[in-house]
């Protein structure tokens, strides 16, 4: 909460002291004085204080209930509104700002995203797309950010795990990371999701892809299926085949393309490290990546589970769950380990009940740059 009295001139301190040290930084483009709470009397004590300090930069709070910033009288006090999801109130914040401007500082909070659960994946997308495309018909919103990066676990309101990245909690991207992609990047993306078992009943499979191509096509073993523009998302029905579905796009005539292999029913888990060998003097981290596999390597993208991870040898794990288990979604997870400062082979084993146990190797040892 934003308040006066010993909360404020705590906050006068820590604005001067961040300020004086990072005033000189070209990244920072706004001095941000609170988040969702307000006082009239602490904002204009923070922004004259800002002022003194560097008067070349704008100031901002983060709003997220327009109505109480003006009971408080807090809504024209900043010179850029930050805005909090109340997107449909972007318009009364940036009248009010001094610079007539508006960053949303959060939108499209939806905290049930869980990887690999394709109709929750859909709910953050169908969200996200709506947001961007409400903020980029607004000329006057100067930028936006998205809530958020990763899932996060908190103890606040007992929120233990909110799945409201675009990432989950150990960096595996969620279909909404592809979404961005398309929608930002200027190289050519495609990406394919759906349902393409061969065990799932039913011929026709509603299809997912993600572009930013002019143009796209849908190859269903080496048959062209059908041709049409591109996204940056379609939903596009295909009747199934056993085999290979390939979606090839063009942009600014380079082109891009995704190759996604029917699979059958899990048969093995295969472990990875991210790399061969580490820094056992640093006590380097190395990350493990899990995938479940049909009996010809074909990944299981619907197979959902938990495993567990054990570690012999020279290093820990860093499961980061309680009795070291890992969360298998759309069937990849990821996992780590972490070296104990001495040189050896550190030994990875992931099992789970479903499926025969996978394993794999990391050589901890001094460098040539640490001894």
């Amino acid at each position: 909460s934003v308040r006066t009295g010993r909360w404020l001139r705590a906050a006068m301190r820590q604005m001067d002291r961040m300020i004086r040290r990072d005033r000189n930084r070209p990244s920072v483009i706004l001095w941000g004085m609170g988040n969702e709470s307000r006082s009239r009397k602490a904002y204009r004590a923070l922004k004259d204080l800002v002022r003194s300090l560097d008067p070349s930069r704008p100031t901002i709070y983060a709003e997220n209930h327009m109505y109480r910033a003006k009971k408080a009288g807090t809504v024209g006090l900043p010179d850029v509104w930050g805005c909090n999801y109340e997107l449909d109130r972007m318009s009364d914040g940036r009248a009010a700002s001094a610079l007539r401007s508006v960053v949303v500082s959060e939108c499209s909070y939806v905290p049930t995203a869980e990887r690999g659960v394709a109709e929750l994946e859909k709910e953050q997308v169908v969200t996200i797309a709506k947001d961007i495309g409400v903020i980029r018909e607004d000329c006057d919103t100067a930028g936006y950010a998205l809530w958020c990066m990763n899932d996060y676990s908190t103890l606040r309101k007992k929120r233990y795990t909110r799945c409201c990245g675009i990432v989950d909690a150990w960096r595996l991207p969620k279909m909404a990371f592809d979404l961005l992609r398309a929608m930002q990047l200027d190289e050519p993306v495609v990406k394919i999701y759906g349902d393409w078992s061969a065990a799932t009943l039913g011929s026709s499979r509603e299809m997912t892809i993600f572009t930013n191509c002019e143009q796209i096509s849908l190859i269903r073993n080496g048959e062209t299926m059908l041709s049409c523009p591109g996204g940056p998302m379609l939903s596009l029905p295909v009747a199934f085949q056993p085999g290979e579905l390939v979606v090839t796009g063009n942009k600014g005539g380079r082109e891009a393309s995704e190759r996604l292999v029917s699979w059958g029913e899990a048969q093995q888990l295969v472990v990875t490290p991210e790399q061969e060998s580490g820094d056992a003097a640093k006590r380097e981290t190395v990350g493990i990546r899990i995938r479940v596999l049909d009996a010809d390597g074909a990944l299981c993208r619907n197979w959902n589970g938990e495993a567990t991870v054990g570690v012999s040898g020279d290093a820990r794990s860093r499961a980061h769950t309680p009795g070291d288990r890992i969360l298998v979604r759309g069937g990849e997870a990821r996992t780590f380990v972490t070296s104990n400062g001495q040189e050896g082979v550190a030994r990875v084993i992931v099992a789970c009940e479903e499926l025969p146990s996978g394993c794999a190797d990391v050589r901890f040892e001094f460098t040539a740059s640490t001894t």
